[in-house]
């Protein structure tokens, strides 16, 4: 009976030691580290676009703010030849993004929120065309890749 006490003993604490080992590697790297990639939007929107719009963004760490991020193709805005980014800062599980101005002449700002397994993002935001009137956007972003 003690011989089996043993190894039920041995055996709970190494799969344990070797369970929290596999569980830390997965959650290393900081929070915007773990959101580069591609990811699918599925997109609201009530002015400029249609009720409904599906695209891909990309997601990069910024090269020189580790705490910020540039979404590629955010609000579709991109084109195969011209790529546009909006930077976003991380903050814990939320994502800020400061009012700015696109290359192709909109004004975008509004924030997200990170799911706890890092594979959904839920936005609000607003965009503005320079016409003066605010599309008010909510997405879910989900993890492609």
């Amino acid at each position: 009976m003690r011989t089996k006490l043993y190894f039920i003993t041995v055996a709970a604490t190494f799969f344990l030691f070797f369970s929290c080992n596999l569980l830390e590697d997965e959650l290393t790297g900081s929070v915007a580290e773990r959101l580069e990639g591609r990811w699918q939007c599925d997109e609201t929107a009530t002015e400029f676009k249609a009720a409904l719009d599906f695209y891909e963004v990309n997601i990069y760490i910024h090269p020189i703010d580790d705490d910020q991020i540039l979404i590629e193709n955010f609000y579709d805005l991109s084109t195969l030849s011209s790529p546009i980014d909006v930077v976003a800062t991380v903050d814990g599980m939320n994502i800020i993004i400061h009012e700015q101005d696109t290359d192709d002449g909109f004004t975008i700002y509004g924030n997200g929120v990170v799911a706890s397994n890092y594979n959904k993002i839920n936005w609000t935001y607003f965009a503005n065309d320079g016409s003066g009137i605010w599309d008010e956007v909510t997405a879910i972003y989900t993890r492609i890749e």
